[in-house]
């Protein structure tokens, strides 16, 4: 008489693939997420250094104006005015001044302010106005540093 013997085996072929897939998924998405996120990370440092010095060199800049402003009311305004750092004076033919002035940021960036003074009455409210108030590159960009050469020549046939 012949045995009829059932076996039973465990197939692990095709739920071994399916979690070797499922884990390599799952890492290749964990290790994404943090390089995002320490690149979001970076990005939010920059950020903020970048808007603390802007907001440092517009303090100062607020300060600029309070000497300006002070200055104004004496008698020899223009030069004590030139005596400020980083300040340019100009006297116009109306007896204005045309008054700049340059605060650093950082090393790429400064923040111009540019005044005009009113004239001879001095006594008015509007002693002067601010002609411009931004943030000026102060490097140069070098194109040839970042150059690229391209060999499009096409070959000839001889």
């Amino acid at each position: 008489m012949m045995k009829n013997s059932l076996k039973m085996g465990i197939s692990i072929g095709g739920p071994t693939i399916i979690m070797v897939f499922v884990v390599l998924c799952l890492t290749t998405l964990g290790t994404l997420s943090l390089v995002t996120a320490k690149a979001d990370f970076k990005l939010t440092q920059k950020t903020v250094e970048s808007t603390a010095a802007y907001y440092a060199a517009d303090s100062q800049g607020q300060l600029f104006l309070a000497e300006v402003d002070s200055a104004l009311n004496h008698e020899n305004a223009a030069d004590l005015i030139a005596k400020l750092p980083d300040t340019e004076v100009i006297q116009n033919k109306d007896a204005t001044l045309a008054v700049s002035c340059s605060i650093k940021i950082n090393e790429a960036k400064s923040l111009l302010i540019e005044l005009t003074t009113a004239g001879a009455d001095k006594a008015s409210e509007d002693a002067y106005g601010i002609t411009s108030w931004k943030v000026i590159n102060t490097t140069v960009w070098d194109y040839e540093d970042y150059e690229i050469e391209f060999q499009d020549n096409l070959p000839t046939e001889e």
